[in-house]
């Protein structure tokens, strides 16, 4: 019995262990672009050939890209076809391959009378290189540009290529080439009857799949369902000359098109169940029976997802799941009014296997891929999420085109405020390898740029005046004026002094407070950068200030006074926030006050917190008598990792042969000799730093400060022997493991006084700040031929 329940929990832990490594937040997946959109009315967006994947997408500026991407290594390769054709998602190219490998992409405006454009690569499964762009110019004379396209091509009817599209009179058209030269006249293939309940002037919406062989399966609709009240799904396929219903019935040749909905299948009844309806996708199972997946509206603010399917004798449909309601953000709340309210996150059939579809559903007001599959015809459905806790909305999934491995393409939503003006990325369901962790120069100011955009891109209140100039944001802003030193633009310095000008280079409101002086270091940074006094008149005000009124220290004064007195630096943190801006001020003015008062205040804080047996400081007087829960005393990863950080600064500020230094360079070296014994072999230092088994997680803001100061030992001759270089590579690779594909850094312990635990997810101001100080100095250690042997 002991051994059955044993191989059941076992069981059950691997599982576990399964779900963890195969449900990710997208942001851990491979990022195909950083800008790039795409409909879904113009298909192939991406094929699978030659173990390579090719797609397209148009980027917000409008410009018409193709992509490739290699699953083994994530590497990606883009090629512009066309810039600022038009900015608009609709206009996404669709691409195919030709019978000897190479690769064929078509793309057009939406709407404006342009031409369709299409391109064919000069080498087979190669996106790098192309011949001229050529124009389809005989697509008809309507007011309006052809819009789409869905090329198809059937080897048995020698790989003649045809294109569907949407034509000139808002109708599915197609017309097709023998030569890839010459093409037939574009032909209206579904029009609305005279006499239907939708008039002539609806506009059919398409899709389209086939077998490469001699098939091909249309799935369409009245028309648009803002403009349709009663917008019905229709099917027919077209085989050996002739259009015909599922059953296999003819309707007539494909030469004597257009023909009208009622000669269709009809595979749903708008007119009975009073909900309008919208085509996603169409596909054909092992018997070539259709299979169609659909959206019906039960009002705009509640979408359902729908699956129909052939039978052999008739369709059946059945319900997935509700989908929640539209996916743009471009009002809030979103209950209020939406110029395009039927814009579902979206559902793909996978065409390897229908009884698989992909969809975009909201969880937790956040949309997310998952995979449901059936095995009765729709009647039941099994789930697995492809992406979960996402930070952004995941539309419009896409399987890969004759991917035997079913990769999942998507649209990843920074900004969709509509089909014109949005900023989304591209993904794929494959796990990303990351930035790389290379002491390779280029590949140092990559990451740091990545981090430093992503957080400026998530600090809105940065653009407003009266930006809090507490300890958070200012831990942030230091480390983002050492960044700026390395960043090929300017920009990250203007981002700053427009921070600081706002606020009139102002300081914190407390008047003693460290954590409130402590952006006086971004302040200093930037005094040397502009040369202007008025950045630091506030801050040396304050200084001044504090040095001729905080009262005298002296034996008197008991540990119980310390320990509640703000008016001294009396928690570890404190010697990041404060110290360091004397030691500046006083490298700025040569006044010897300013290291004066800050000597006497950090020997105050040595004697009460320094634990000279660890070579640790304790966070404040609560924790000399506590103890972890395997025995050991609490000494925090952050709070160690403010103290390395402060004395850096300081080092930094004081040169060598002033008296005061020793002291500091002393201790610096003490400390990081005891804190590269902590490491833990990935390269972190932890929450806590004497029992990582509490806390085993990583920790990345105690991390950052570690590794800034021992890089900077390093550089500066202070730190000598490998154990600190391996330390410094190390942690590098260990911060840059925690950074995820948007540039957002991963595991920092949220604001707090002691170890905590950590998620993956939880990122704060000052563990970017850390990160880019540390950043700063590897970036020093490294090379272009890269330093450290490896």
């Amino acid at each position: 019995m002991n051994k059955v329940l044993n191989a059941f929990c076992l069981l059950l832990i691997s599982i576990s262990a399964f779900a963890q490594e195969t449900e990710y937040p997208a942001e851990d997946y491979v990022k195909i672009t950083d800008d790039g959109a795409w409909c879904w009315f113009s298909d192939p967006r991406v094929l699978y050939a030659n173990d390579m994947y090719f797609g397209g997408y148009v980027n917000s500026e409008g410009d018409i890209e193709s992509f490739s991407y290699n699953p083994k290594t994530n590497e990606t390769k883009h090629v512009t076809h066309m810039e600022k054709l038009d900015q608009d998602d609709h206009a996404n190219p669709s691409i195919t391959t030709l019978e000897d490998g190479r690769l064929i992409t078509f793309f057009t405006a939406h709407g404006d009378k342009k031409p369709m454009y299409y391109r064919i690569s000069k080498n087979k499964y190669d996106v790098t290189e192309w011949e001229p762009v050529q124009e389809i110019s005989n697509y008809g004379n309507g007011s309006f540009g052809a819009t789409y396209s869905n090329p198809v091509s059937l080897s048995e009817e020698s790989n003649r290529l045809f294109l569907f599209f949407r034509g000139t009179d808002f109708k599915p058209n197609f017309m097709y080439s023998d030569d890839l030269e010459n093409w037939s006249e574009a032909k209206t293939l579904i029009k609305n009857a005279e006499d239907s309940r939708e008039g002539p002037r609806g506009r059919p919406y398409l899709k389209v799949a086939n077998n490469g062989k001699d098939q091909i399966h249309f799935a369409f609709t009245n028309g648009h369902p803002r403009q349709k009240y009663l917008n019905s799904i229709y099917y027919m396929s077209y085989k050996d000359g002739a259009l015909r219903k599922a059953n296999g019935d003819k309707i007539g040749a494909l030469e004597d098109a257009p023909y009208t909905h009622e000669q269709a299948d009809l595979v749903y009844d708008a007119g009975k169940s009073k909900h309008r309806a919208w085509v996603w996708d169409v596909a054909y199972d092992a018997n070539d029976y259709p299979v169609i997946a659909y959206v019906q509206f039960v009002s705009e603010l509640k979408h359902q997802y729908w699956y129909a399917r052939w039978d052999g004798e008739k369709w059946q449909n059945h319900k997935i799941t509700d989908a929640g309601r539209w996916f743009q953000r471009n009002y809030d709340p979103k209950e209020n009014e939406e110029d395009e309210p039927h814009y579902s996150g979206g559902l793909y059939l996978d065409h390897n296997n229908p009884d698989v579809v992909y969809l975009s559903k909201p969880v937790n007001d956040v949309f997310e891929i998952q995979k449901w599959t059936t095995k009765d015809y729709g009647n039941k459905w099994e789930i697995d999420s492809i992406t979960q806790n996402s930070s952004k909305d995941n539309v419009r999934p896409y399987v890969a085109l004759n991917d035997p491995n079913s990769k999942v393409f998507w649209m990843y939503n920074h900004d969709y405020a509509g089909f014109t003006n949005y900023h989304s990325t591209i993904r794929v369901n494959d796990v990303s390898k990351g930035f790389s962790a290379s002491f390779k120069k280029e590949d140092v100011k990559h990451v740091m740029k990545e981090v430093a955009d992503w957080q400026i891109e998530n600090f809105p209140e940065a653009t407003k005046g009266n930006v809090s100039m507490y300890w958070v944001n200012a831990t942030l802003f230091y480390g983002m004026s050492q960044w700026a030193k390395m960043a090929d633009s300017e920009s990250y310095y203007d981002w700053l002094h427009t921070i600081g000008k706002k606020n009139y280079w102002q300081v914190g409101e407390r008047m003693y407070h460290a954590d409130d002086i402590c952006i006086g270091q971004t302040y200093l940074e930037l005094y040397k950068k502009y040369k202007k006094d008025d950045i630091l008149i506030p801050t040396i005000a304050r200084t001044e200030w504090v040095i001729e009124n905080t009262p005298k220290w002296d034996k008197n004064n008991t540990e119980d006074n310390f320990r509640r007195n703000h008016k001294r630096w009396s928690w570890c943190d404190a010697l990041f926030m404060g110290p360091p801006v004397y030691a500046g001020l006083y490298e700025a003015t040569g006044d010897k006050k300013y290291l004066k008062y800050m000597d006497d205040g950090f020997k105050i804080t040595y004697d009460f917190l320094y634990d000279e047996d660890e070579s640790l400081f304790y966070r404040d007087l609560r924790f000399p008598s506590m103890k972890e829960a395997n025995g050991e005393k609490v000494f925090w990863g952050r709070g160690n990792g403010w103290v390395i950080g402060g004395l850096v600064n300081i080092l930094k500020a004081v040169p060598k042969g002033n008296k005061y230094r020793p002291y500091y360079e002393n201790l610096y070296k003490d400390m990081c000799k005891r804190v590269v014994g902590l490491q833990d072999e990935e390269g972190f230092w932890h929450a806590s730093l004497l029992d990582p088994e509490s806390y085993p997680v990583p920790e990345t803001s105690a991390t950052g400060f570690m590794v800034y100061g021992i890089a900077y030992g390093i550089n500066n001759g202070l730190l000598e022997g490998q154990e600190y270089k391996e330390a410094a590579e190390k942690g590098w690779s260990a911060l840059v493991s925690a950074v995820n594909t948007e540039g957002k850094l991963g595991w920092v312990q949220p604001v707090g006084a002691s170890p905590k635990s950590v998620t993956k997810n939880m990122t704060q101001k000052y563990g970017v700040g850390a990160f880019l100080m540390a950043g700063s100095e590897v970036y020093l250690m490294s090379t272009p031929e890269d330093m450290l042997s490896r």
